[in-house]
């Protein structure tokens, strides 16, 4: 995901002005629907739920939590560390319950699958993924365990180095699919989700042997970036080596699918991919959206649209829904269902963040549930 190394390391000035200003964080909550099956080793009591009346609520708030949706998690905190420990890995480990609200989160808003960060090779290959383990691997299979028991199905989202155009050691991927093979067979996990998203030509023949070789051990997927929709075969090709350019006629010569664009051998190389539709333009969103979806569409193969909510590290308004949700959320909400009708499903990016829009803090410091609150 864009700037995925700088959404894991905290603006914890963000923090120390929210606390300066006073600002407080009180929402009114409503009871769940549906039980959360979790392990009752909790330490965390801020859990507890206020009775509201459903009917406060808009119609396109109550048509969103019933439209089908998924979420992508990268962690629960502004924080890079929480306690000495990387706080996505606090976030799988459950520490303070932050697995727990997660799950309570996911099933009040009705996403149906999680995109749940699970490492990279770069840090967590030499004493995890090499021996086909998971960083924090007890720990984080018993809260996969407990998506399944709520019947939220998880693909596991790893990426390979902190910058996007480093395609060195993509070979120690096999591990990588190994490890969520393992996994597999103690718990179920949809795809393994690979997050690279290099924006040089130079790397693109490394990024689809990675994910071929993956996809051949273990159901892959990808971020897509949109870039790849625009580049095409003829501008990318002079990058290739000439053993890749001969597959790439190879296949166009023999398959009634054609390499037209880069994003088709992605979508060729993996099991299912998933596009970053990032704008804060509704009917480029939608524009976005429909030419990737025609292009999965030619070779057979799953797409999903991927929406913006953050706001953190820069990140430019013109990519992201955060303020237009600040400035009218039933028309998010509204945008968010008809998504789903049209195309089945939508994944909102990304859950801290995201969180932080709705209830004007971050899941770290779990405020609860309910309606959106009006953030000052």
């Amino acid at each position: 995901m864009k700037n995925k190394k700088k959404l894991l390391i905290a603006i914890s000035i963000i923090c120390g002005l929210l606390i300066a200003s006073g600002a407080t964080a009180l929402v009114i909550l409503i009871p769940l629907n549906t039980t959360v099956k979790t392990d009752q080793n909790s330490t965390n009591d801020t859990n507890s739920s206020i009775p509201a009346n459903e009917t406060n609520s808009s119609p396109a708030f109550i048509k969103y939590l019933k439209a089908n949706k998924e979420l992508y998690v990268w962690s629960h905190s502004l924080q890079a560390q929480i306690d000495g420990k990387p706080a996505w890995a606090r976030l799988v480990t459950n520490y303070n319950s932050a697995f727990d609200n997660l799950l309570e989160f996911a099933l009040y808003h009705g996403f149906k699958q999680l995109y749940l960060f699970a490492g990279s090779v770069e840090w967590d290959w030499e004493y995890s993924f090499s021996v086909h383990r998971l960083p924090e691997h007890d720990l984080f299979v018993e809260q996969l365990k407990k998506l399944y028991a709520n019947n939220i199905e998880v693909n596991l989202v790893v990426y390979l180095n902190d910058d996007v155009n480093n395609l060195a050691n993509w070979e120690r991927i096999k591990d990588v699919a190994e490890t969520i093979k393992a996994v597999n067979e103690v718990v179920p996990v949809k795809t393994l989700h690979l997050d690279q998203e290099p924006s040089q030509p130079q790397q693109y023949e490394a990024l689809i042997n990675m994910l071929s070789m993956a996809n051949d051990i273990y159901p892959t997927s990808s971020t897509v970036k949109p870039l790849w929709t625009r580049q095409k075969m003829e501008d990318v090709a002079p990058f290739f080596s000439e053993a890749f350019n001969k597959t790439i006629s190879a296949h166009n010569a023999e398959s009634e699918t054609k390499f037209e664009y880069f994003v088709d051998m992605v979508i060729d190389a993996t099991d299912s991919s998933e596009m970053m539709a990032y704008s804060n333009e509704y009917a480029k969103i939608r524009s976005l959206s429909q030419f990737y979806v025609e292009r999965t569409k030619v070779f057979g193969k799953p797409g999903t649209n991927i929406v913006e909510t953050g706001f953190i590290n820069q990140l430019p308004e013109a990519e992201t829904l955060h303020y237009q949700f600040q400035k009218n959320p039933d028309e998010f909400f509204e945008f968010v269902s008809n998504m789903s009708e049209t195309y089945g499903t939508v994944v909102v990016h990304d859950y801290m963040q995201y969180y932080f829009t709705l209830y004007c803090n971050s899941p770290q410091n779990w405020v609860g549930l309910g309606p959106p609150k009006t953030c000052k």
